[in-house]
């Protein structure tokens, strides 16, 4: 290595070092400005057990509830006022006509979206009864006291034969 290849590489090592130092210390002195996305966040539980997203769900007895726990959203800069939930996994065909607000993108923007008859209740936390094996897949978006809406979080169920 030739001494003007050392000396750069060495200098762009002190101006990276000085930017992240830089970046640190001046870090703290910025706001950032306007209203920012809220976070849509579901646990899943069956009774008192919570449900990864690997795990299994063995219908028995005919059918099997499942809470969808919606409290762990939250928004940086104020408070979540609105859940709105949504069985996604259905086609276009089964929803009603009568609207429900979701967001058609991330892009908060509302937009009117036909509802499924078994789309659970604006609430943090719902439960839903499942009576068939098969996939079910739930979505959330929660609306801020600024009207700004998050992106989706979704789950999806995996409900098994005993």
């Amino acid at each position: 290595m030739t001494l003007g290849a050392y000396k750069a590489m060495n200098a762009r090592k002190i101006m990276t070092i000085s930017a992240v130092a830089l970046g640190l210390t001046l870090g703290g002195c910025f706001k950032i400005e306007g209203n920012q996305n809220p976070v849509a966040k579901i646990v899943v539980r069956q009774g008192d057990k919570t449900i990864g997203a690997m795990d299994t769900i063995k219908l028995e007895g005919g059918s099997v509830k499942i809470t969808l726990d919606g409290k762990g959203s939250s928004d940086p800069d104020g408070e979540v006022e609105e859940y709105q939930w949504m069985r996604t996994d259905v086609p276009a065909s089964a929803r009603r006509a009568d609207s429900g607000v979701a967001p058609d993108d991330d892009s908060g923007v509302k937009s009117t979206v036909p509802r499924y008859t078994g789309d659970p209740e604006g609430k943090a936390t719902v439960e839903v009864t499942l009576t068939q094996v098969g996939k079910y897949r739930y979505s959330l978006w929660v609306t801020d006291d600024d009207g700004k809406v998050s992106a989706p979080a979704s789950v999806t169920l995996t409900v098994a034969a005993p």
